[in-house]
């Protein structure tokens, strides 16, 4: 290979590097976009002093935690799809009921 080929390869596999680092800086951790409740939920959600609750894996949860128990998720990388019977993609959301953090499915 000559020099000019090698160096637009080069050239175009820091531009992808470059454009993959700023799509990931502008989203929000997976777990928590993820676990985004609808308006209509986060309105009627409780005070602060209540329980709170995430989801119990950085990636795809299908269990729900209190937020001391919460994963450490900021260097983990989840993968962008939506999987079934998960809190991926607003599916479902982690609600504290009767004191315990359970996941409730979302129409």
């Amino acid at each position: 290979m000559n020099t000019r080929v090698i160096g637009g390869i080069l050239l175009l596999l820091l531009a992808l590097a470059i454009a993959y680092a700023s799509t990931r800086d502008a989203m929000p951790p997976a777990s928590t976009r993820d676990a985004m409740p609808p308006a209509s939920t986060r309105d009627a959600m409780p005070p602060a002093s209540a329980l709170q609750c995430v989801p119990a894996t950085c990636c795809h949860a299908t269990e729900c935690v209190s937020a001391s128990e919460a994963p450490l998720c900021a260097d983990i990388l989840c993968t962008q799809e939506c999987v079934p019977g998960t809190l991926d993609c607003g599916q479902a959301s982690c609600q504290p009921i009767a004191q315990k953090c359970v996941v409730v499915p979302h129409a």
